[in-house]
């Protein structure tokens, strides 16, 4: 589990760079709109817009990235807390229970199966806003590749001087 966080980190980080790398390459081949006309010019400014929003998606993602991964931590963690306690006061009537008492310990089990209960539905909150994060941020990079490569194909491949 951990190496495959690991490969994501590193998918994450390498397309947050490829977007600014673009973006800069971008910027210092842009036209002057009187050169190339102004649709072409038009083109080439969204594809940057595109690139610069898809690195700024990219770097807050990578930031709130170790959030996510703190979630999943509290969230493993009450789950072995809520075994541990069912393991060491089983819930069966034959058991007597000297200390504490079989209802103060069924009363804080219930109290971590709700909190546990809050943090699963946080985490299942967090991972959707980051995949629907995730998607914006490659919708974004993916058109400012096209945006370039038709500005690029329409005045040629070299950049002008």
């Amino acid at each position: 589990m951990a190496e495959a966080q690991n490969i994501r980190d590193k998918f994450d980080l390498y397309i947050t760079a490829l977007s600014f790398t673009l973006l800069a390459a971008a910027v210092q081949t842009m036209s002057p709109w009187s050169k190339v006309g102004l649709f072409i010019a038009t083109v080439e400014t969204l594809a940057a817009t595109a690139l610069l929003v898809s690195g700024l998606l990219g770097l807050f993602r990578v930031w709130w990235l170790p959030n996510l991964y703190s979630y999943e931590l509290v969230e493993s963690e009450y789950e072995d807390k809520i075994e541990l306690i069912r393991a060491k006061f089983p819930t069966s009537n034959g058991i007597s229970f000297s200390q504490p008492s079989k209802e103060e310990v069924l009363s804080k089990l219930d109290e971590y199966h709700a909190f546990l209960n809050d943090i699963k539905s946080h985490v299942k909150k967090q991972k959707r806003l980051y995949s629907w994060r995730q998607n914006l941020h490659l919708f974004f990079l993916i058109t400012g590749i096209l945006c370039l490569f038709y500005v690029r194909v329409s005045i040629g491949i070299k950049p002008p001087l």
